[in-house]
């Protein structure tokens, strides 16, 4: 019985341990490494973890949640890069996906990370937003918007930083780093993103950039989004193979941004209509994706923005979200590259 006893008191210590590690595992990091090259768990939608809205709960259940966890969960699972889709909602802005609005305002998501990072001073946050312009409505003014999302920023205060070229870890302790792909004025709280490609070809997305006012640094993008379709899951996973390989071997590593996306949607047999987006058929990527994305991260991957970060089952479905975040963590510390591929 002491046996028993001791060796549970062993695995509570090992799973607390475990916490630790991702809530803090940013503070393994020598101050002096570059942002840039890292590799960062991110959550695509990460919204929608918090659940939607009134009635487009009903909708947003079925067919637009990506995320198992809520946007403080997904910090305290190790998730340092956050998509959010601000869009105009009356005289505020909420978080959307796609027409459907989530429980988070743009305001609260912000200080949710900010409250997560007051907690955890020795991490940092990446922001990648871009304007849900699918959830156009009647009333809806771009111009509007953009002072929105402007003066929100500028309430939020000291924990934003500016994008300059070269950001160090160090700089960027406790701080939030917004990389906007809209433009909302012409000096960035933060940085701009120009050129976002989420098409299947290898050669397009090199035109990206991040800039902000003191310069910008060349984007390399992977966001194919579609996996319904015949051979499509093989481009995609393909493409994670290139976007990875490249990034841990480029000589440009130290000024190059990378996102690669693990996240899409594919065919859902239980789909209305074949190709329809549902909230299985992010699961059922995810298994696909997030697992080879587990098996094959090495180091400098980048910001890795994935679907149900931090959980390896989601509605019975082996998402492997919570395996895949540690790997892509765990590949900051590894010096070997030679994970296979």
């Amino acid at each position: 019985m002491k046996k028993l006893r001791y060796l549970a008191t062993l695995a509570l210590v090992a799973v607390a341990a475990s916490h630790v590690l991702a809530a803090d595992w940013m503070t393994r990091l020598s101050p002096d490494t570059r942002v840039c090259s890292l590799s960062i768990p991110g959550a695509h939608d990460a919204a929608t973890g918090n659940g939607f809205e009134g009635l487009d709960s009903v909708v947003g259940e079925r067919y637009a949640r990506t995320q198992e966890l809520d946007l403080s969960q997904q910090f305290a699972a190790g998730v340092r890069a956050f998509d959010l889709r601000p869009a105009q909602c009356g005289n505020e802005l909420r978080i959307f996906h796609g027409t459907l609005t989530t429980r988070l305002s743009y305001a609260h998501a912000l200080r949710l990370l900010a409250d997560s990072l007051k907690a955890n001073p020795a991490s940092l946050v990446v922001v990648v937003q871009r304007h849900e312009d699918d959830a156009k409505g009647a009333g809806y003014d771009q111009s509007r918007w953009a002072q929105l999302v402007d003066s929100t920023l500028h309430e939020l205060g000291p924990v934003l930083i500016d994008y300059r070229p070269g950001l160090t870890v160090g700089e960027m302790r406790g701080h939030i780093l917004v990389l906007s792909r809209d433009r909302y004025g012409q000096v960035p709280r933060g940085g701009y993103i120009d050129n976002w490609d989420d098409g299947g070809s290898w050669n397009a997305p090199q035109g990206a950039r991040v800039a902000g006012v003191q310069g910008g640094e060349r984007l390399y993008v992977q966001d194919y989004y579609n996996t319904t379709m015949e051979g499509a899951m093989t481009t995609k996973l393909d493409l994670m193979r290139q976007f990875l390989v490249h990034a841990a071997t480029t000589p440009l590593r130290g000024s190059l941004w990378v996102v690669n996306h693990c996240s899409a949607f594919t065919r859902d047999p239980e789909a209305p209509l074949p190709g329809n987006t549902t909230s299985n058929g992010y699961r059922l990527n995810a298994a696909s994706t997030n697992a080879y994305m587990a098996r094959c991260v090495v180091a400098h991957a980048g910001l890795v923005m994935m679907d149900y970060a931090g959980v390896d089952a989601s509605n019975g479905i082996k998402v492997m979200g919570k395996t895949a975040l540690q790997a892509v963590i765990e590949s900051n510390f590894t010096a070997s590259n030679d994970k296979k591929r």
